[in-house]
């Protein structure tokens, strides 16, 4: 295949415009040419962290940012590309319509590739601009950097899930309603303490600067701005006070709590759970 014609149909992929007929012809090629394979997955993941470079004072900034998530994504490889090969073959098989339905972390993507054409060009040099389609700037593009939550600090192995693709957490995260995390186990199998050691990830949530400390080996899911499900593992939090009529919840498989403005520790797994 032409190497222009690839390009424009990886690009197509990533902003989330294609029609059936090149989803086939992209599915094709990546699935008999394992260096294609590779090339989309790099660039789904660098238009990824694209979208969190987009915040960033600088273009230099920028592209150290992008530079970064590219190595940890190392480890999630595999995950991602099975993410990307599972949407081409869905893609693949409507055979009703002409235009997909993406969901929205794919459209996040587009918008952070337009956002940072400059941080873009400084990792492809040569891209011939006339060949290529830019993405389009979709509705609403204000609402990218609002989010529920910004990632802090991360001290060890942490994925964010979105519409079931993965990405390595990085500080300086968004984390939008519906987002889920998931911190590595520690060693030993066993779910560390906040006496034993420093929380493995810390965030901030955007609207009242309530604090999030998630330690290893947990899943938690964030549905709006003030309610986190913990599917298991341990987090701890600093709730800032809320206003009249509102609170924090948090909740589990066996409970549920909501705090006006406080600090706790919540544990809990599949059979037991703990304040």
């Amino acid at each position: 295949m032409d190497a222009n014609r690839q390009e424009y149909l990886m690009l197509r992929y990533i902003e989330g415009s294609m029609a059936e007929d090149e989803a086939r012809e992209l599915s094709e090629l990546v699935s008999n040419d394992p260096e294609a394979r590779r090339e989309l997955l790099r660039q789904v993941q660098i238009a990824g962290a694209l979208v969190n470079a987009h915040r960033q004072p600088s273009d230099a900034a920028a592209a150290d940012l992008v530079m970064a998530a590219i190595a940890e994504q190392e480890k999630h490889t595999e995950m991602a590309a099975n993410s990307v090969m599972d949407r081409l073959g869905s893609m693949d098989r409507d055979a009703t319509s002409q235009r997909v339905i993406w969901p929205s972390v794919l459209r996040w993507v587009a918008l952070g590739a337009a956002a940072s054409v400059i941080a873009m060009l400084a990792l492809w040099p040569g891209r011939d601009s006339d060949s290529i389609p830019s993405p389009k700037m979709p509705a609403g593009a204000s609402g990218l950097n609002a989010g529920v939550a910004e990632i802090v600090e991360v001290k060890a192995g942490a994925t964010v899930l979105n519409d079931g693709v993965a990405s390595a957490a990085l500080p300086g995260m968004r984390l939008m309603s519906g987002t889920q995390i998931e911190t590595e186990m520690a060693t030993g199998g066993v779910i560390r303490l906040p006496s034993d050691t420093s929380p493995v990830l810390k965030l901030r949530y955007v609207a009242h600067k309530t604090e999030l400390l998630i330690e290893s080996g947990t899943t938690v899911r964030f549905d709006g701005d003030r309610v986190v499900a913990l599917d298991q593992g341990m987090i701890s939090a600093r709730v800032e006070k809320q206003a009249p009529g509102k609170q924090f919840e948090v909740h589990s498989k066996h409970a549920s709590m909501r705090a006006l403005g406080t600090a706790f520790s919540v544990s809990g797994d599949e059979h037991l759970s703990s304040l």
